[in-house]
């Protein structure tokens, strides 16, 4: 296959229409064309041309192939992404297998939120309830207990979102779109911290709030306005980082969102937008905000912004690794949006692969569970991009990593039913 570019000698393979190759068009299309995840850049004349358009389309190498979309920009709306890439799969004998669990005594109260407690033997729990309490669900036991009363500290009026620290110890519940903040010890269930996010709020914005472990140090994260976060002692409230009093000039045109911190704590990804309506998750190293730059978070050198989704932020994301995130959601704005994970080097902000399929919630343990929004529940091998499984009747709201369960149950907690993988993913063909 000859190349329509100079490099005749590299590797050829990708296509681009006449009009983009020799700068006529200002924007283009992704057009899928049916070989794996390959697509190829046409014009809006080329888009609504449909099959005709393939006269014009020119082989190019790799090189000019990103040269042509650079001088042009991934068009909105309507028809930026034509056709759809295949979903690979492989056979296994992977399943699910579940177990129903009632509790010796009835909670008395509707569960407003629920997250598994990390560093404790058994199939333990914390969770919210209606009636502003804060308990521990032991469900190998059957039984729960209060840990604190947070009546008057949130509105529960409001969709309450719990997080629990790595280590189990610490629990922060904060207003998910409002400004309210409380942490718990939860060995002793006192309350550690009042906090609040600021007098002005975005709308579509998620309060932001992570723990970390940075090397033996439980940190708390929060916002702390609608554009800032800092970092605090979970366990006495003393702030961590402290920026110099009147440096407004770094203050961002950025509203920060859902935070998530990297298993090793090494790094924070902010999953929030710009002030046009621009979706762009961030990330940055955490150690280096804490002990070097106060400024680390705003403008650090190792602040990466991955990717641009218009309308569209706050989405599913899960750490593969140390240093490798997971973002649902490919296209340039929520309309075009294929059901899809893209993997990011957080170090260098690169796109390393992605492949289609994923819809819902990430969790990531050895395999890539995507928690179905309505389809139930598949099971992917993030190497391959393969899908090795797919429940469409089976829809957790959780799961628990230290004892390998999914978590599903109805807002009473009447019943629970703990689920596992099982099975033998094989062997993916390597062709």
């Amino acid at each position: 296959m000859s190349a329509a570019c100079p490099h005749a000698d590299a590797h050829v393979g990708q296509r681009v229409c006449r009009h983009l190759m020799s700068g006529e068009a200002e924007s283009y299309s992704q057009r899928f064309n049916g070989e794996a995840f390959d697509y190829d850049l046409v014009c809006a004349a080329c888009a609504e041309r449909g099959p005709a358009s393939i006269a014009d389309l020119v082989t190019v190498c790799a090189e000019c192939f990103e040269a042509a979309a650079d001088r042009a920009s991934w068009t909105r709306g309507p028809g930026a992404v034509l056709d759809r890439p295949q979903v690979t799969e492989r056979s296994t004998r992977l399943a699910f297998s579940h177990q129903m669990v009632r509790l010796s005594v009835a909670l008395g109260a509707s569960l407003l939120d629920l997250q598994p407690r990390p560093g404790r033997v058994g199939s333990r729990w914390l969770a919210v309830t209606s009636a502003g309490r804060l308990i521990e669900l032991d469900l190998s036991a059957r039984g729960w207990a209060v840990v604190a009363d947070l009546s008057g500290a949130l509105d529960l009026e409001r969709d309450i979102e719990l997080q629990v620290s790595p280590d189990g110890t610490m629990a922060a519940v904060v207003e998910a779109e409002g400004r309210s903040g409380v942490v718990v010890d939860v060995s002793s269930g006192e309350i550690t911290m009042l906090f609040e996010r600021g007098t002005d709020l975005v709308e579509g914005s998620r309060f932001p709030l992570a723990f970390a472990m940075s090397g033996d140090e439980l940190v708390l994260v929060h916002g702390t306005d609608w554009n800032r976060i800092d970092a605090f002692d979970p366990r006495t409230g003393t702030q961590l980082v402290r920026r110099p009093a009147g440096d407004a000039a770094r203050s961002l045109d950025y509203v920060c969102s859902g935070l998530s911190a990297s298993p090793d704590g090494e790094w924070l990804v902010d999953n929030g937008f710009t002030a046009e309506g621009a979706g762009i998750p961030a990330v940055f190293r955490l150690p280096s905000w804490l002990s070097g730059n106060p400024f680390e978070a705003e403008d650090g050198e190792s602040l990466r912004y991955l990717c641009q989704r218009w309308d569209f932020w706050d989405g599913p994301v899960c750490w593969i690794d140390g240093g490798t995130l997971a973002v649902w959601g490919y296209g340039p704005d929520r309309q075009n949006l294929i059901p899809a994970v893209i993997l990011f080097d957080a170090a260098t902000g690169d796109a390393m692969r992605w492949f289609p399929g994923p819809r819902g919630q990430l969790v990531f343990d050895e395999l890539l569970f995507s928690l179905g929004d309505g389809d139930g529940v598949s099971v992917w091998d993030v190497a391959t991009g393969e899908r090795l499984l797919h429940d469409a009747g089976f829809h957790p709201l959780r799961y628990h990593p230290g004892t390998r369960q999914f978590l599903t149950t109805n807002p009473d907690g009447e019943l629970f039913v703990l689920s596992r993988l099982v099975g033998d993913p094989g062997e993916p063909d390597r062709g």
